[in-house]
């Protein structure tokens, strides 16, 4: 008997199938969801198994495919869900005995989350275990609390477009993808109304961003910029225009999000 559990969350997100990146994002925020919950009980995290998470993968898109909450036959411990956020299927997970007994089971420690993005928006989420047989499971009832994972945490898979955009910001300011702490925070950010622009200020005034830029002159930071964000040095009329913005009052981090938003950039770094 292996046990599996179902679980649908109200409420579908917006119109719009993601990208593969961003529910590879997603992926990411399921596994740190549940790793925290761990935490806050004092057990080590899960590791994240590849074999795992393409197995989980594949199920997600079968459901998203057919529309229909249904398990898989891998005969591996799983849950499955669907909802609207990560955080707002990891909470109701959390809420629910089954699902949070094999979440905070202490002698499970492989796991693999695999997510899928349907057509309407809902975010379809396997999650399966490193144990082909519960009845060895060594947890039958476990409090609900702590729970740390606020319904609100997390991205939608309507996120796809602020997650490539907040990508880039980092790639373009720090030249290096973005922690997933810290695209997490910035994606939420965003969903609440934050602009890129404001972020770029925010970026702009990090001492990662002033190490590398902070006492060049206008020209100098052009320059840079263009042979550090686009790998190439700058034409005249780009060189001409960029200099006239920042003299006529535009910020750094306002001239960076030109940047990492042009079509160049999207092109050289492949993020969408």
């Amino acid at each position: 008997m292996v046990l599996t559990i179902v679980f649908a969350v109200p409420g579908a997100g917006v119109a719009g199938a993601a990208s593969a990146d961003a529910e590879s994002v997603l992926e990411q925020q399921f596994m740190l969801q549940i790793n925290a919950e761990r935490a806050a009980r004092g057990l080590e995290p899960m590791t994240n198994d590849p074999t795992l998470v393409t197995a989980s993968r594949r199920w997600s898109d079968t459901m998203a495919g057919s529309n229909t909450l249904y398990h898989s036959s891998d005969g591996r411990a799983e849950i499955v869900g669907y909802g609207g956020r990560s955080g707002q299927i990891t909470d109701a997970f959390m809420n629910s005995p089954g699902h949070r007994n094999l979440i905070v089971d202490p002698n499970l420690r492989f796991a693999g989350a695999g997510v899928s993005c349907d057509a309407n928006g809902r975010l379809w989420v396997t999650v399966q275990f490193r144990r082909l047989d519960t009845r060895l499971a060594t947890l039958s009832s476990s409090s609900p609390n702590p729970s740390v994972t606020p319904a609100d945490a997390g991205s939608s898979c309507g996120d796809s477009s602020h997650i490539g955009s907040v990508r880039r910001l980092y790639q373009a300011f720090f030249l290096r993808d973005s922690d997933q702490a810290g695209l997490d925070y910035w994606v939420g950010q965003r969903n609440q109304g934050v602009s890129l622009e404001q972020i770029a200020d925010h970026f702009a005034s990090s001492d990662e961003f002033r190490a590398r830029y902070g006492s060049l002159w206008n020209k100098d930071f052009v320059d840079m910029v263009y042979r550090n964000v686009l790998g190439r040095s700058p034409d005249q009329a780009g060189y001409d225009y960029w200099v006239g913005q920042l003299r006529g009052g535009m910020t750094r981090g306002e001239m960076m999000v030109g940047f990492s938003q042009s079509a160049e950039f999207i092109s050289r770094t492949g993020i969408a």
